[in-house]
């Protein structure tokens, strides 16, 4: 079966979504009339710099980052942005593909077979010849066929080697269903079988499998209280792997899981991530919010993309040590507070870079402001008073960065967009001009300041 028709509909559903989201907002973002297409352009644009001979260099440890490489392409194409960078990733992607999915040697990692797979058959290649390797027929090899794990992947290794393992997880059987649906493989109905075992009755999927496979229960509910916790980032994989897993099973799992993600979403529009992951990062909201845009779920995915740019980086004064990365997407508050003060290091790349590729999606519904920039403030104010300035023409989700001499404040925007800042004068007594930025526009209020 040709991949272009099931593709064509998650594409075509994303796309579509982009548009209505014109028409659907409600609450405090309705004041946002269209989509803000700056952040997932800039967004890509920095991702698109992040590469070297389109691969994602690791720098800390010398190396091509393959999987990251494929996370990058993934999201410029759900994005829709530099198609021809996609492109590029991929075939330089099936020059390594062999190294990715394998050791050399035994090792044959099932995931990361699926993943590439999945790769190819979005950018229309062949998966059954990407990079000289037949994938679908590798990721068929690694399908267990024999009960209790009947459909479940599994990693090849060397049982002498001491890092040696099977490493398969939830994320990879989502890649796996899909590819195998799409390939028209006789290994695909098990396969999203097993996959749908691995969402729990409140309608989240785990992460890993169960650890004994000789255990009669492989589902999630079945499974130790410890090898059951929800996972997002799982979930919201599986939710993009199912658009294209056909049957009523695979339609009601998705809604399921699509329940419990607007469910357990913040009010802020932020999300956790699994056990390791709890805290809301861009990751999680990111990929959250993509799964949410394919499934209809616009109002969601909206208020996620909302939360996201908040954790984007802007030119202007306040970003410091970050004024060269703009577009760029910070894990969470705190890599952003740090790298505006010594910058993106070596050892913090990766997060950036993962985090940038994975919230890039969500980016499309960026709403955008209402009306042009404008700031006003009163005549005067008492030096270490409150200082007050009221806006119009700032977007949800824009940070609002005031400076005034060596003096700056920083202010995040939420679902209700920005409308007034508020923060106590530092300045000496005379007329001070306080520039006022949201984004890379510039407003000036001068005021005098009184002792």
């Amino acid at each position: 079966m040709s991949a272009s028709r099931p593709l064509a509909r998650t594409w075509a559903t994303l796309a579509a979504g982009v548009t209505a989201a014109t028409l659907v907002l409600s609450g405090p973002a309705a004041q946002a009339a269209t989509i803000d297409q700056k952040p997932v352009s800039q967004g890509a644009s920095w991702l698109t710099g992040q590469l070297t001979k389109n691969l994602v260099h690791n720098e800390q440890y010398q190396f091509d980052d393959i999987g990251l490489s494929i996370d990058v392409a993934l999201g410029l194409h759900a994005a829709h942005k530099k198609p021809e960078v996609s492109a590029a990733i991929t075939r330089a992607v099936a020059r390594n593909v062999a190294f990715y999915v394998g050791d050399g040697d035994q090792g044959i990692y099932a995931g990361a077979t699926a993943k590439a797979a999945w790769l190819a058959q979005v950018h229309g290649k062949d998966p059954r010849a990407f990079g000289g390797l037949d994938l679908v027929s590798q990721l068929e090899g690694r399908v267990a066929s024999a009960a209790p794990i009947t459909g479940r992947i599994e990693d090849a290794y060397d049982p002498t080697s001491a890092s040696g393992g099977d490493y398969a997880n939830v994320i990879g059987q989502a890649y796996a269903a899909e590819v195998l649906a799409l390939a028209d493989s006789p290994k695909a109905a098990p396969v999203a079988s097993f996959l749908l075992d691995q969402q729990c009755s409140a309608g989240y999927f785990r992460l890993g499998f169960t650890a004994d496979k000789t255990a009669k229960d492989q589902t999630c509910d079945g499974a130790p209280k410890r090898q059951r916790a929800a996972d997002t980032d799982a979930t919201a994989i599986a939710v993009l792997a199912l658009r294209n897993v056909p049957g009523a099973p695979a339609e009601q799992a998705t809604k399921k899981a699509v329940a419990w993600l607007t469910g357990v979403q913040a009010p802020n529009g932020s999300f956790g991530g699994g056990t390791s992951t709890k805290d809301a990062n861009t990751n999680s909201t990111g990929l959250a919010g993509w799964a949410l845009t394919s499934a209809g779920a616009l109002g969601a995915a909206t208020k996620a993309a909302v939360w996201v740019r908040n954790l984007q980086v802007a030119v202007n004064p306040c970003a410091k040590k970050l004024a060269k990365q703009g577009g760029a997407i910070a894990y969470d508050q705190d890599a952003y507070g740090t790298a505006q003060g010594f910058g993106i290091k070596k050892k913090d790349q990766d997060q950036w870079r993962r985090a940038s590729a994975q919230a890039l999606p969500v980016l499309t519904l960026a709403p955008a402001a209402t009306g042009t920039l404008t700031a006003r403030a009163p005549g005067s104010v008492a030096s270490g008073a409150k200082l007050r300035i009221s806006l119009t023409g700032v977007a949800p989700g824009q940070r609002v960065c005031v400076v005034e001499g060596a003096s700056s404040y920083e202010f995040f925007s939420g679902r209700k967009a920005t409308s007034q800042v508020t923060f106590v004068v530092a300045s000496d007594p005379g007329a001070r001009t306080f520039h006022v930025w949201v984004g890379n526009q510039r407003r000036d209020v001068t005021v005098r300041v009184t002792g």
